[in-house]
């Protein structure tokens, strides 16, 4: 859904007439012919009737790419992938409604069903939305036209329930996967598969492409999937139940974390298939995430709503659910959309108060605030991580908001995920609960923290220079990584002995680049270039032209042992997992970290109270801006030792960041 678009915008008042708010009035669509062009005729039912409907989830797709159909007797243009969906419906609602007549078929369509042109309606209607997807027989979500791959992962998936049902979902049988002998065609490799982007396997291949659809990270398809009462997934050849999708995604999500501490791999499953699952030692993006975390979400809200749960049960779930909801952002076009868009999954203590308006009467600034204000109050009520809305703040918003309040726009696009606390707090916990919890006073926000750290010198962007598709010729390298941060530039200024500053960035590449030579060595064998094959760099003209930048004169004299190589690899490892926009520093203590690209020499590092990470602040007169989350290293910059904990100064105080 993406109700502030203009699709339909020609059809203009001539087929639609007022809805009547008051009688929860809605359209519904019925489709008269799938010929060209198709046709339908436009209804108005009152929710409060109960009617029986289906109801369509899907993505607009481009809205320059537009094609006709009839409705009510006009021309009236929609997206090619609206259209396709109509088309397809009735045959896959058939398979679903065997006893049913296909003329009683009625559709809501968020396109056609909605005046696009009327921003009151459009407001109207995104306050029944809740309603809109929890009451009909059926919510068909259309996954696109793409039909070959999309069909194929649908129905390895439904295969995945099976066997997670044969094996009575025992992790330990799960975990063993042995019982995937059985199942060749999930880990055999296709002859004559060329290494590159592609995983060699055609049904990892299609899940795996299943998974990159847009469909996923648009933040309405997330509401309309946890909403509908009756879920199937749908392309054109196949449609398939919601719920059997979501149990697989669920065990496979849950059976990978098992496995990525696994440091055998299976006899019978090759390599290749392995590293690009990502198991273990896995770089780069997880390949199958945006499935995982709406399954986990979908989880989450179906417990806390259709199972009889304690009370304290009941409070972890709903704690779960915000924590999906507000950290990890979906895609919308309208800004206002990435609140109004979740509104229907938010208990009712926070969307009673929130006001649905996508008028100018309703600035994203307010809405921004309101909702950010109302979820302080939840947390605080759940005892739960009270600020955690700042994961997505920080300087540089578009809006003008304040720095801590989240930017969800910018956040869904590009955003990296600082690791929960990884050292012990500043102060004692008792100690902790005798200070201020936090609080929001027009645009400030008031809170305790504990100055730790001063940012005091940047490193290089990290900016890998071979791309997300070839990340995983590495992985097989770095097995044995550790899971926690240390920065791969800092450390070998140190062992290289390399002072000058303007060495760092060629040395996070050069880094890097010895990776990429031995897995090259490692796939390629003999056909492998002869200036791959060497551990040092004596030549370096062959590798800049895979690199294509210049090394700075004197980096080709050192040599990188073997040694050294295997100490880098876990710190290579977990900084090709880092997103891009982020960047290294060290600090005054000597401690090494990373944060956002905004940092500055000079800027903060703080312990606040409320928040699970360490967080980048920045002075501004007397008071506080947010920059970032960030994370802190174990290890300092002249120093392999642990530390136990942050130095503090002066322990925790009041502070107001704007």
């Amino acid at each position: 859904m993406a109700p502030t678009s203009a699709e339909g915008a020609s059809a203009g008042t001539f087929i639609y007439q007022p809805l009547n708010a008051f009688r929860q009035e809605i359209r519904l669509i019925e489709v008269l012919s799938i010929e060209e062009p198709i046709v339908c005729q436009l209804s108005v039912v009152s929710l409060l009737e109960k009617p029986r409907y289906s109801a369509l989830s899907y993505v607009w797709g481009d809205a320059a790419n537009k094609e006709t159909i009839m409705v009510n007797g006009m021309m009236v243009p929609v997206t090619v992938n609206l259209k396709a969906a109509l088309r397809h419906f009735g045959r896959h609602w058939k398979s679903f409604n065997p006893g049913r007549n296909l003329s009683s078929m009625r559709i809501w369509a968020d396109a056609l069903c909605i005046n696009q042109n009327d921003t009151d309606e459009i407001s109207s209607q995104v306050r029944l939305m809740e309603r809109i997807y929890s009451c009909p027989d059926l919510v068909m979500a259309w996954l696109g036209s793409e039909d070959q791959k999309t069909s194929l992962a649908l129905k390895m998936l439904c295969q995945f329930v099976e066997e997670f049902q044969a094996a009575k979902y025992d992790p330990k049988i799960l975990a063993d996967l042995h019982w995937l002998k059985n199942h060749p065609y999930l880990w055999q490799i296709e002859e004559n598969t060329p290494e590159g982007n592609q995983v060699g396997n055609p049904v990892w291949d299609a899940i795996f492409f299943l998974n990159s659809l847009p469909y996923w990270r648009r933040v309405w398809t997330l509401q309309e999937q946890v909403l509908a009462p009756a879920l199937v997934f749908s392309c054109p050849s196949i449609a398939v139940s919601g719920a059997n999708i979501f149990n697989a995604l669920f065990v496979l999500g849950s059976l990978r974390a098992q496995l990525i501490g696994n440091k055998s791999i299976p006899d019978f499953i090759p390599t290749r298939l392995w590293r690009s699952i990502g198991l273990p030692g896995h770089v780069g993006q997880d390949p199958i995430q945006h499935l995982v975390r709406v399954a986990m979400l979908y989880s989450t809200v179906y417990r806390a709503q259709r199972l009889p749960q304690k009370a304290e049960e009941y409070q972890k779930l709903e704690i779960e659910r915000l924590e999906y909801l507000v950290r990890f952002p979906f895609e919308a076009t309208e800004p206002k959309d990435h609140i109004y868009g979740i509104l229907g999954l938010l208990n009712p203590r926070i969307k009673s108060k929130l006001k649905v308006d996508y008028s100018n009467r309703m600035t994203v600034n307010t809405l921004y605030l309101d909702f950010t204000s109302l979820l302080l109050e939840e947390t605080k009520r759940l005892n739960s991580a009270v600020l955690r809305f700042l994961y997505l703040a920080g300087v540089g918003n578009d809006f003008g908001l304040p720095s801590w309040v989240p930017n969800y726009p910018a956040a869904s696009k590009n955003v990296w995920h600082a690791s929960w606390d990884t050292f012990a707090k500043v102060v004692p916990e008792e100690e902790a609960r005798k200070l201020n919890s936090p609080s929001i006073r027009g645009l400030i926000l008031s809170l305790s923290g504990a100055r730790c750290l001063v940012v005091s010198r940047l490193g290089p962007k990290f900016s890998p220079f071979f791309s997300r598709e070839n990340r995983y010729l590495v992985a097989e390298l770095l097995k044995d990584s550790e899971p926690r941060f240390c920065h791969v530039w800092s450390f070998f200024r140190l062992a290289l002995g390399i002072t000058n500053e303007t060495y760092v960035d060629d040395i996070w590449h050069f880094v890097l680049l010895l990776e990429f030579v031995q897995s090259m060595e490692k796939f390629l064998g003999d056909s492998c270039p002869s200036y791959l094959k060497g551990i040092a760099l004596e030549n370096t003209r062959g590798l800049e032209e895979i690199h294509q930048s210049n090394f700075q004169s004197g980096l080709n004299e050192h040599m990188v042992s073997l040694q050294m190589r295997e100490k880098a690899r876990g710190w290579v490892s977990s900084a090709l997992a880092m997103d891009r926009n982020m960047v290294a520093f060290q600090t005054d203590e000597n401690f090494l970290g990373v944060g956002p690209v905004g940092l500055r020499e000079g800027d903060h590092v703080f312990s606040l109270l409320g928040f699970p990470s360490f967080a980048v602040l920045r002075k501004a007169g007397s008071r506080y801006r947010f920059v970032g989350p960030c994370n802190i290293s174990e290890r300092k910059f002249h120093s392999p030792g642990t530390m136990k904990r942050l130095p503090s100064h002066g322990g925790y105080f009041d502070l107001e960041i704007v």
